[in-house]
């Protein structure tokens, strides 16, 4: 599905070997509609005035099935979460532990890594996700973990 975006517009982000997402092509054509869209360097700071936000490709896409779990942020949360904290977590003795390391990985990923949380709403736009609700996309991953 393209959610309204014509195809001409998804060629970019488009690998022609394979057909895959390729996401340098992603963060291209995300980064020029941002700019094509920017009156001054003003409104570069005032995140309201700024077009609804399109994933770029260390953000983290939530929704289900097989295009969302191949978006390469949400690969590399994946792994990140294999690779370093699934084992903390498993060990967790209180919910109180789980949630410490739950927060870690949200302000890792937000405040280190300029990761953002976004969903495509009803209205067929990308829409930002509050700190409850992202983190509750990543308590989800540590429960789909244990599957």
């Amino acid at each position: 599905a393209s959610f309204g975006i014509s195809l001409q517009a998804l060629r970019p982000m488009i690998n022609d070997r394979d057909g895959s997402l390729d996401p340098a092509g992603i963060e291209r054509v995300s980064e020029s509609f941002i700019e094509r869209h920017m009156l001054s360097q003003q409104q570069r700071h005032d995140r309201s005035s700024l077009p609804p936000p399109y994933p770029l490709s260390r953000d983290i896409v939530c929704g289900r099935g097989y295009p969302y779990r191949q978006f390469p942020g949400n690969q590399r949360l994946l792994q990140m979460i294999k690779d370093e904290y699934d084992v903390p977590h498993r060990n967790a003795k209180t919910q109180y532990d789980k949630v410490k390391i739950t927060t870690a990985i949200y302000r890792r990923l937000v405040d280190e890594e300029q990761c953002r949380f976004l969903r495509l709403a009803k209205e067929q736009h990308w829409e930002e996700l509050d700190e409850s609700q992202a983190k509750r996309k990543i308590a989800m991953i540590f429960r789909n973990l244990r599957r």
